[in-house]
């Protein structure tokens, strides 16, 4: 599907666009902030963007790809902007949540995902956004090259250097689940 020059036409693109993909960039924007109304500013601020670039053809796989590059570099300026002390690793839960339907299990989920979205949301931004789109979005290394614009050489260390990581922050929990 490409964009279409004309009023209605490009309007239905947008709003056929904004419906598909808004829950997938808020979600990858807010486990990449931890902060509902940050994420949600940042989406808004990528579909006026794309809004605003009506002039150019788009097509539909080509805008997703662009759409997660620019919610990701939102999210790199958000981080500039933002010191640590101001990011709140409580409000940061990744949206992990709990399918138990005895209620100590949902307890001990609770407890057991706020710590994987604390060791999720210490790795470095860069790990982080990288295996935030692999587990959580499902995005192939390819797909992950194109949006933070690296090698899918480099996304595969990236995954592996988190994964190692969370591992080795999650170590403790995985002995006391045994």
């Amino acid at each position: 599907m490409i964009f279409v020059e004309g009023e209605s036409g490009l309007q239905s693109a947008l709003s056929e666009h904004f419906s598909r993909l808004f829950k997938d960039l808020y979600r990858f924007a807010y486990r990449m902030v931890g902060s509902r109304e940050t994420a949600e500013d940042i989406v808004q601020e990528a579909f006026l963007k794309m809004a605003k670039s009506q002039g150019q053809d788009f097509h539909a796989d080509r805008t997703r790809r662009w759409m997660f590059v620019v919610v990701r570099n939102s999210c790199v300026d958000h981080f500039r902007r933002v010191t640590v002390e101001q990011r709140s690793v409580t409000d940061s839960n990744l949206g992990i949540v709990s399918s138990a339907p005895n209620p100590a299990i949902a307890v001990y989920d609770c407890e057991r995902n706020d710590r994987i979205a604390k060791a999720v949301w210490e790795l470095s931004p860069l790990l982080r956004e990288t295996l935030i789109l692999r587990e959580f979005k499902n995005l192939n290394y390819t797909e992950i090259a194109d949006i933070v614009g690296c090698s899918t050489g480099t996304v595969k260390s990236r995954l592996a250097r988190a994964r190692l990581e969370l591992q080795q922050r999650l170590q403790p929990l995985m002995e006391l689940s045994q």
